[in-house]
């Protein structure tokens, strides 16, 4: 694993983890205003009202905004020099009843899909991937394992949808790792989850299909660590976080009612 992520090693996290957010093409996901950002494109949805997707917009080339997006490409370049305030009143204008009507939305995903902004989603992931890079190595050292891609992946869907491991350290999951009651524990954790949970359909299903002590060391670590981390989140979005973090680790389950089969060694797509 080298000390700096890759092109190649940021677009396959990139995909791995937009996937749980737009299955068809997760570099291509576009929301209008129903969270009150105007818009956001992208795998990781930079948006107008954080200020996040003008630099994208920014750097894009102003012949490929106005060739996709023939009705919507000069408002976008106007909201790209804007304060957010004012972006935000530009995009929303185009949303009646705060809806983003279809002829806008087609647009606006052609964008977020083409070559050239990927390459900007790309670019604008890398600091996040280099901190992901950094502790996945750390953290592999403790473990004595090779922080290969799952690894990066993994940990990389930590830090962009959780933030980071939080108070968690590398030794705290080795030492719950090593014993297998643990590991049946969190079997029992998942079987265990009510209808009152979000995600308890995905949980129970994970229950039956998961084996982690019959996987590799590598596995057993990222699952054990899947478990402590999803045990940090907000109550009720424990149960949720373990499905999706757990799926990293193994490589396969269930999130958000979907089976999820992981290839971490398949190229990332074109």
């Amino acid at each position: 694993m080298p000390d700096v992520p890759s092109d190649q090693m940021i677009k396959k996290a990139l995909s791995i983890t937009g996937r749980f957010e737009d299955s068809d093409n997760p570099f291509g996901a576009v929301s209008g205003n129903f969270d009150g950002m105007g818009i956001s494109l992208g795998v990781l949805q930079w948006n107008i009202g954080s200020n996040s997707l003008q630099p994208l917009l920014r750097d894009t080339p102003e012949p490929t905004i106005k060739r996709l997006c023939p009705k919507c490409g000069a408002d976008l370049l106007e909201a790209a020099k804007q304060p957010a305030a004012k972006g935000l009143d530009i995009v929303r204008a185009w949303q009646p009843g705060g809806i983003l009507p279809p002829a806008y939305k087609k647009e606006l995903r052609a964008l977020a899909e083409s070559n050239d902004f990927v390459e900007q989603q790309i670019r604008a992931a890398n600091e996040v991937a280099g901190r992901a890079n950094r502790k996945c190595v750390e953290w592999c050292g403790v473990w004595k394992i090779d922080p290969d891609i799952h690894a990066f992946c993994w940990f990389f869907d930590v830090y962009t949808q959780n933030g980071g491991v939080s108070s968690l350290t590398a030794m705290q999951v080795k030492e719950f790792q090593k014993k297998s009651s643990n590991l049946d524990m969190v079997i029992q954790w998942l079987q265990s989850r009510a209808k009152t949970e979000s995600g308890y359909r995905d949980a129970n299903r994970n229950a039956g299909i998961w084996s982690p002590k019959a996987m590799p060391m590598n596995v057993t670590l990222l699952f054990a660590a899947s478990y402590l981390r999803s045990q940090l989140s907000r109550v009720q979005w424990r149960v949720d976080a373990m499905n999706r973090k757990g799926t990293l680790a193994i490589g396969h389950g269930w999130v958000h009612g979907t089976e999820w089969t992981i290839d971490f060694n398949a190229p990332p797509p074109d």
